[in-house]
């Protein structure tokens, strides 16, 4: 018998694979607003991406995101406040 854990796991991958053959739209549509509960999370997925491109600007970045300027600016701010990212020289720097 799989355990929950298991059974978890194959189901995410069933809806994965069912959104991909739908062809199903990105998960954080342009129009979304942020709430504060899971700022985290969002600021952690924003952290990703600026390790993966660190020469990207904000403008890329929300691209990339699929989202608006105003969500990846909140994003940015729960970033420096969690001093994961500084602000050098007008520029954003992951700190390592």
């Amino acid at each position: 018998m799989p355990t929950r854990k298991q059974l978890e796991e194959e189901l995410g991958k069933a809806w994965a694979a069912m959104a991909k053959k739908e062809g199903h739209a990105a998960a954080i549509p342009k129009t979304f607003v942020v709430s504060e509960n899971d700022s985290d999370a969002r600021a952690d997925t924003l952290l990703r991406l600026m390790k993966k491109r660190p020469n990207a600007t904000i403008r890329t970045l929300t691209a990339q995101l699929n989202t608006t300027i105003d969500d990846t600016r909140r994003r940015m701010a729960n970033l420096v406040r969690r001093n994961d990212v500084r602000y050098v020289n007008q520029r954003y720097e992951v700190k390592k």
